[in-house]
């Protein structure tokens, strides 16, 4: 619900304010968030004080992430002349990955160097302070830069909405839609990745710490499909890469995690994780240009972010009642773990056939409209 709340927001500001200053305050946001995280007393300081103050800070931290994906927007908008904003717009999943990769990989150093009883009472707070850091940095870039031309264009005649995140549903309510459900479908993949493999291989004996290690490699791997996928966009169409990465997802969902239920070694479940990952960079690669071309200018930024964290929220459903009520129906991740593939290729599919309700735009020219 933070990230809907920041679309809300932010999305309206975006919208009459400008893509750089949102921007802007979206990192703000999320920094204070993570700072506010990093820097909180435990329960043995401050008691039930604490857990409250930790979802004030994560609430926080969820409204800005939530709405940075508007960089869609502002990334499309400034590459409007160019043949490369698909390109261009998988900067965004990169960034995800990089986002992944980091943590992993440190939290997996951590956890096989560190004293545990250090590394879950104070060395986990280094990952917040590292990515507060990174916030800062990427918070004083974009102070530097300028707005794009086409939202200039709309301030100077005056042709921006005053509430266009309540007017983008009136007049791209189709579009909406078809967006949250490639979200979820998008979020389904990487639950899959993330949430769900930690305990299954748990399950089956091994350590779950091993499931980072191969994430965070997989997220390298996922860089390099990022920036082809983005290239496939801007040559064959937003749509044809979507759907191609939503066809690897159906096809390896279930393999995937047949190969964690026979207890993989370490080289195989790298291999796994890489081709799970990749499959679903291809999606997230394209997230960028296809949701921010699907909207008029002066809605742009909040159909987006609302787009996105209605998806978001759609995963989560599905992620937090679904699974868990097969997981309990059939009495843990061993037996289960077919139709979680299963449920995860669903998905897909709902996806893969509500792209037929929007339009391909590569070819289109971005204007102030």
């Amino acid at each position: 619900m933070a990230g809907i709340i920041g679309a809300f927001i932010f999305g309206q500001y975006g919208d009459t304010s400008g893509r750089r200053n949102v921007g802007a305050v979206a990192l703000g946001t999320t920094a204070a968030g993570a700072i506010g995280i990093s820097l909180l007393p435990g329960f043995s300081v401050l008691g039930v004080t604490s857990i409250i103050l930790l979802i004030v800070f994560r609430f926080i931290a969820g409204m800005g992430i939530g709405t940075m994906v508007g960089d869609g927007a502002w990334i499309v908008e400034s590459a409007a002349k160019s043949k490369r904003r698909g390109l261009w717009g998988s900067a965004l999943g990169i960034g995800q990955s990089a986002s992944v990769t980091a943590p992993a990989l440190i939290l997996f150093f951590m956890i096989t160097s560190l004293p545990h009883s250090y590394v879950f009472t104070q060395g986990w707070r280094i990952l917040f302070y590292i990515g507060a850091l990174g916030i800062i940095a990427a918070l004083i870039i974009r102070l530097k830069i300028t707005d794009t031309k086409i939202f200039s264009e709309l301030q100077e005649t005056k042709r921006t909405e005053s509430l266009p995140a309540l007017k983008v549903f009136k007049s791209h309510w189709k579009e909406i839609i078809v967006l949250m459900v490639v979200q979820a479908a998008s979020a389904g993949a990487i639950f899959e990745l993330a949430a769900f493999t930690p305990g299954f291989i748990a399950s089956q004996g091994l350590s779950p710490i091993y499931a980072l290690f191969a994430l965070g490699i997989a997220a390298i791997v996922g860089i390099i499909i990022k920036v082809f996928a983005g290239q496939l966009a801007d040559r064959k169409g937003r749509l044809l890469a979507m759907r191609l990465g939503m066809i690897l997802v159906i096809i390896w969902s279930v393999p995937y995690l047949y190969i964690l239920s026979v207890k993989p070694t370490l080289p195989l479940l790298i291999i796994d994780e890489i081709i799970m990952y990749g499959t679903a960079s291809v999606q997230i690669a394209i997230v960028a240009s296809l949701f921010a071309e699907q909207f008029a200018s002066r809605v742009r930024y909040s159909g987006v972010t609302l787009s996105y964290n209605f998806g978001q929220l759609l995963a989560g459903l599905v992620t937090a009642v679904a699974a868990p009520a097969i997981l309990s129906l059939l009495h843990g991740p061993s037996h289960a773990w077919p139709y979680i593939g299963l449920l995860m290729a669903g998905l897909n599919i709902v996806a893969l056939m509500a792209l037929f309700f929007i339009k391909e735009t590569y070819k289109e020219e971005i204007v102030a409209n």
